[in-house]
């Protein structure tokens, strides 16, 4: 298991504007509310995403920290992609208004990613090729979403136990089970753990990294926080997930939900499409967004 140090982590990526050339790394499709832009620096296919409904917050949406199969990872923090647009071999592609890269790891595995703005979401598509010899089982992409530079959506710093922690975010952290949306704050291990996460109904538990699972399960592969107004919404939506997660033991605050490619033979590709939501409204609003956009989604039965 690849493992950074905690300072290291879901690391925060350099901010660097490039005043002269924003018009050009930037989209904003016809109607749509988001703009995205390259994160220069980033370590983890980063873009930053703005909305006209949060003018003052700026998500740094890390497209891929990591391939995690099983309980090991291909390695953390490689995919660094330059601030200006190429041909899509470790560079971002640009399609009119879909942007997309590819990023090779020496296991074997490339992914491809794809980005569309579309109104007040970013259509997202993923894809791995298994290029080595043998199946991969239990295959997901970790991906992640920082509050740290969107202070609507920040949580205050609190102590507990001698430790400064953020643990204000599980209060407006939410997922769904039995068709009952429930906080992160309500589940059993939120009082003392940091590093908490939730498996989806029925899924194998995931044993990787630092994270902890609590007793509790959602079904509809949907995570969605509220700002601290609790007038908006950013979420993160995929067809298939089976694991949700969110930091609150560093000023990162984030939160996360990995898209699941379950097994890929040798030589075959597995496609999973999601959405990243920046809404007005409250988490509510995420729900019918996620049941309109994304039908075929695998969600547990009752």
């Amino acid at each position: 298991m690849n493992l950074p140090p905690p300072s290291a982590r879901c690391g925060p990526c350099p901010r660097v504007f490039l005043l002269g050339a924003v018009s050009l790394l930037a989209i904003t499709a016809a109607g749509a509310s988001l703009q995205v832009s390259i994160r220069p620096g980033s370590e983890a296919g980063g873009l930053d995403v703005r909305s006209v409904h949060c003018p003052g917050d700026v998500f740094d949406f890390r497209t891929c920290e990591g391939v995690v199969v099983g309980s090991r990872d291909l390695g953390l923090f490689q995919v660094k992609l330059p601030p200006t647009f190429g041909g899509g071999q470790k560079t971002w592609r640009r399609d009119g208004d879909r942007w997309s890269y590819s990023w090779p790891y020496a296991q074997g595995v490339t992914v491809h990613v794809a980005v569309e703005p579309e109104a007040d979401s970013l259509k997202l598509e993923y894809t791995l090729h298994n290029a080595g010899p043998g199946a991969l089982d239990a295959v997901q992409l970790h991906t992640c979403i920082p509050t740290t530079e969107a202070p609507g959506f920040f949580p205050p710093a609190t102590v507990r136990h001698g430790q400064t922690n953020w643990s204000e975010l599980y209060e407006r952290l939410h997922v769904w089970s039995g068709g009952r949306r429930f906080r992160f704050a309500e589940t059993k291990l939120a009082a003392s753990e940091p590093h908490l996460s939730l498996m989806q109904k029925g899924a194998a538990p995931v044993t990787w990294g630092w994270w902890v699972n609590s007793p509790e399960t959602f079904d509809p592969p949907l995570i969605a926080l509220a700002s601290r107004d609790r007038k908006r919404t950013v979420a993160l939506a995929f067809e298939r997930a089976i694991w949700a997660s969110s930091n609150t033991g560093d000023d990162r605050a984030c939160f996360h939900l990995f898209p699941w490619f379950g097994r890929i033979e040798p030589g075959r590709s597995e496609t999973v499409r999601g959405r990243m939501y920046v809404l007005r409204g409250g988490p509510g609003e995420a729900m019918k967004r996620f049941r309109r956009d994304l039908p075929q989604a695998v969600v547990p039965s009752p």
